[in-house]
């Protein structure tokens, strides 16, 4: 399905079956609202605006947009070329926010984070999640079991709630926090 332009709703429980997955592309400055049951691909091409509950396996690319997304396990999501997300998803997530993107991303166990170029993340997430920062500014907030690797150019604020892992390269900048202690 396409909305070009305007305002559309779609309830993917109208078109899917288990073999056929909700598919919505949304242009031409829309504001599209998608409710998915099964997993489902939707495309915010830039000037749009986009909510989308999605159900776990789901994929959502948001560029150039303003995304709210609540999702399952297992979820894709691509933050870009300046896009602004903000994302719940429960586990197992894979997670990028690159080229001057905005985003707020609260991540269950085991999900993989990627702040990149120019963006700026604030990111909550569950026990052994893998974060990276690279030429990004980087806020994350890590339960037991987290990794961070702060790269190239980051900058970093790191609070881990149990034992985590941070590794900071030289022409980064990391401040970390324990929980429960000061900076």
């Amino acid at each position: 399905c396409s909305c070009n332009g305007g305002s559309c709703t779609l309830d993917c429980a109208d078109v899917e079956t288990p073999t056929l997955m909700c598919e919505l592309d949304c242009n031409n400055g829309a504001d599209c609202a998608v409710t998915c049951g099964q997993g489902c691909d939707v495309d915010c091409a830039p000037g749009t605006a986009c909510a989308i509950i999605a159900a776990a396996g789901s994929k959502v690319e948001c560029t150039d947009a303003t995304c709210e997304i609540t999702a399952g396990s297992g979820a894709s999501v691509d933050c870009e070329r300046g896009a602004q997300c903000e994302l719940t998803a429960t586990s197992h997530a894979d997670v990028d926010c690159e080229t001057a993107a905005v985003c707020l991303f609260t991540v269950g166990t085991g999900s993989n984070v990627d702040c990149e170029s120019g963006s700026t993340c604030s990111v909550v997430a569950g026990t052994n999640t893998d974060a990276e920062c690279l030429r990004a500014t980087c806020d994350f907030t890590l339960a037991a079991g987290g990794t961070v690797y702060c790269g190239i150019d980051g900058v970093c604020t790191v609070v881990c709630e149990g034992v985590c892992e941070v590794e900071c390269e030289a022409s980064a900048t990391c401040t970390l926090q324990c929980a429960g202690s000061d900076a």
